[in-house]
């Protein structure tokens, strides 16, 4: 493990300085307040990062016994809609499914679609409470989530089976558990929104990642989000068929890269893509917010694929070339 207590010299104050000036004024029509009627306000607070350039759903959640821990996104919903059937009103427990999951570092994207299949298997008498050890018939309780995740966590009995995955533990359950794993379900038992049958980026990002690789995905699907509500002829959408194809020049390589009719410039999107995110991760820049691919207030409303390099550029002082390279 490594320490430190000193702060990182920035080789360039000003210039630094310029940049996030530059950036905060690209991201200013980004900004989103995102309602949410699942919890009460006293109980969630929205809680931007420090430095925040967009605003998002992030928040922090406090439970009736004075827990308290980040609930947002796709890990606060997939409890909720179990846990809401099985009690009949809005409680702490998908909180507390949320923080039992990151706990023990189980992925909550695996164990949403597990859920459907242990539901279906059991509905189908294929899988009991007694032949598991886990109360399926109290699927939606805290008691079910707190030996679900036990049992995987500990590879305990049938806990064992499931930490192979959906998949494989369909295999092994045999008896035509197969046929009761929810639609759409591949990679590591993961739900599958953002399909490789429409946009074969996608499907080669998926081929060499080990897991739903969401950064990734979110680049391509963010955009064809936006792009929709222009095809939908929606107030203040901007993201034309036009401005796709000169984001995918600039960011992808090639104008092709956005035509999900050919396999033409895809591989090259994918390399890109891939690289560009995996430097992303790595300067702990935020997901909703970089890369800065599409800019609402310019002419052309396409954003710059150097904004990251520059800015690490201004802080280490390293010159880069003209297409935001360092030099060798």
């Amino acid at each position: 493990m490594v320490r430190g207590n000193g702060k990182a010299a920035v080789a360039n104050t000003e210039r630094l300085r310029e940049l996030t000036k530059y950036i905060r004024e690209l991201k200013r029509d980004a900004t989103r307040e995102e309602e949410d009627e699942r919890a009460t306000s006293s109980k969630k607070k929205k809680t931007p990062c420090w430095g925040c350039i967009r605003g998002c759903m992030r928040a922090l959640y406090s439970a009736d016994d004075g827990n308290a821990g980040k609930f947002m996104c796709q890990a606060a919903d997939f409890y909720e809609p179990w846990s809401l059937n099985y009690y009949g009103e809005w409680n702490d427990v998908p909180f507390f499914a949320n923080k039992l999951c990151d706990d023990y570092g189980v992925d909550t994207k695996a164990i949403a679609p597990m859920l459907t299949w242990l539901s279906r298997c059991s509905k189908a008498g294929l899988l009991t409470d007694e032949s598991t050890g886990i109360p399926l018939s109290r699927l939606g309780s805290l008691e079910f989530i707190q030996t679900l995740v036990n049992k995987i966590s500990g590879r305990d009995g049938f806990g064992d089976i499931l930490a192979q995955g959906t998949q494989r533990a369909a295999e092994l359950v045999g008896r035509g558990a197969r046929k009761h794993i929810v639609d759409m379900s591949f990679k590591a038992g993961q739900t599958f929104p953002y399909s490789p049958a429409m946009y074969i980026t996608t499907g080669l990002l998926y081929m060499v990642e080990p897991r739903q690789p969401i950064q990734e995905l979110h680049e391509i699907s963010d955009l064809v989000t936006l792009w929709l509500e222009w095809v939908k002829k929606k107030e203040h959408a901007y993201l034309s068929s036009d401005v796709i194809r000169s984001i995918a020049k600039k960011f992808w390589g090639s104008e092709l890269a956005a035509d999900f009719s050919t396999y033409e410039g895809k591989a090259l999107a994918a390399k890109r893509i891939q690289d560009r995110q995996y430097a992303k991760e790595s300067l702990i820049l935020c997901d909703f917010s970089w890369p800065i691919t599409h800019v609402r207030y310019s002419e052309d409303h396409v954003g710059d694929p150097t904004l990251e390099s520059t800015v690490v550029s201004a802080v280490t002082g390293e010159e880069m070339d003209e297409h935001g390279l360092y030099r060798m």
